[in-house]
């Protein structure tokens, strides 16, 4: 496409122009709100090059570009490219880039945006909201940043990324769903991972039945649960469980499961250690589901920096990921085969997907 930034630029201006009049004045720092005047007398004209009594005929032929791109096949040209992002990658955009954030938290690191959505002026540094349009103004190229452990975006035009060393949750998942260990959801962003969400107890034992190799046994099953609060499409998983002694709810006398409730770390943590081979239960128990991340690090499954990033942030999706991934290579309770030989051994993982899984993450540990 010609100018494929500027088209960028262009087509999403086009709406605000269009309803130009409900913008104030302004632009300053007491009313960073960004004037009809501004946007088409400067920033546009600037952005596409070209004088003030230019702009017009600067968006028809960007307009132009854009049907000329349509071909014979009446798809329309594709937006802003989503990609993941992990925490203190840096995303530079050069004049006229396109950034929408769409999942965690994203920011200005350094630079200069128009808020399309809102109409204002951003000045870095700044923390951006989801599902506005950000385009980067005339003044030169802006630099975006993650600041949660993961993010999503959709940038368009002129974009170069510089990773950081962060731990790369987003490559976990990859890694997991290659083994079809996490498929994530239907939603249509960010491959339905959703890394940047909570999970919930239903997901945590799906995961659970995954990593034992179970879920095929699960979805077999004919058992049945005396919980009244479980979904048809989940209804399998918590029979087979129950049945299996793997669970018995949050309140088995009224008969709740609470498949939508929160899942915590320590929750987690003690299905991850159920899975190696420990108890928590019946007459020697191993250990304390409540303190099962100390019970963790104490064995090495945990290093001291994951410990404190479980016991002290909010466990998302994305932790779910990173201590799932290493979990595969720790050894079951009393043997030197490890968790992901196991499922290996059972047909639910091939050795080549196995090997290849392990060598997709670089990034280093907390």
């Amino acid at each position: 496409m010609k100018r494929i930034s500027m088209v960028f630029g262009a087509c999403a201006l086009a709406g605000v122009i269009a309803v130009g009049g409900v913008l104030a004045a302004g632009g300053a720092a007491g009313d960073p709100v960004i004037s009809l005047n501004y946007l088409t007398g400067t920033f546009l004209p600037q952005l596409l090059g070209q004088t003030g009594d230019k702009v017009e005929a600067g968006l028809e032929e960007a307009y132009l570009d854009a049907l000329e791109d349509l071909g014979s096949s009446g798809i329309a040209p594709s937006g802003p490219e989503e990609r993941r992002v992990k925490e203190g990658d840096r995303l530079t955009l050069a004049s006229g880039g396109v950034l929408i954030p769409l999942a965690g938290q994203l920011q200005l690191a350094s630079g200069v945006a128009v808020d399309v959505t809102a109409g204002t002026e951003v000045l870095a540094p700044a923390p951006l909201a989801k599902q506005h349009r950000y385009i980067v103004t005339e003044q030169g190229s802006a630099v975006f940043t993650a600041a949660s452990d993961t993010a999503v975006l959709a940038a368009g035009g002129t974009v170069s990324l510089e990773p950081s060393a962060a731990p790369d949750y987003n490559r976990m998942a990859d890694a997991l769903k290659s083994l079809d260990l996490f498929r994530g959801s239907n939603l249509s962003i960010g491959s339905g991972y959703e890394l940047e969400e909570v999970p919930t107890r239903i997901q945590g034992l799906i995961m659970f039945l995954r990593l034992i190799g179970e879920e095929q046994a699960a979805l077999d099953s004919t058992a049945s649960h005396p919980f009244r609060d479980v979904p048809d499409w989940c209804d399998r998983y918590v029979a087979y469980a129950y049945q299996q002694g793997y669970t018995n709810g949050v309140d088995l006398p009224a008969g709740l499961f609470g498949p939508g409730d929160v899942m915590t770390s320590a929750q987690y943590m003690t299905l991850l250690l159920r899975a190696l081979g420990y108890t928590d239960s019946g007459s020697a128990p191993e250990f304390n589901w409540a303190v099962s991340a100390a019970f963790g690090q104490n064995l090495g499954l945990l290093t001291e920096g994951e410990y404190q990033r479980l016991t002290t942030g909010t466990f998302y999706r994305a932790q779910v990921a990173y201590i799932s991934y290493y979990a595969l290579s720790y050894p079951l309770k009393g043997q030197s085969a490890t968790l992901l030989d196991r499922l290996v051994e059972r047909g639910t993982v091939t050795r080549d997907a196995a090997q290849n899984a392990l060598g997709m993450v670089s990034t280093l540990r907390l």
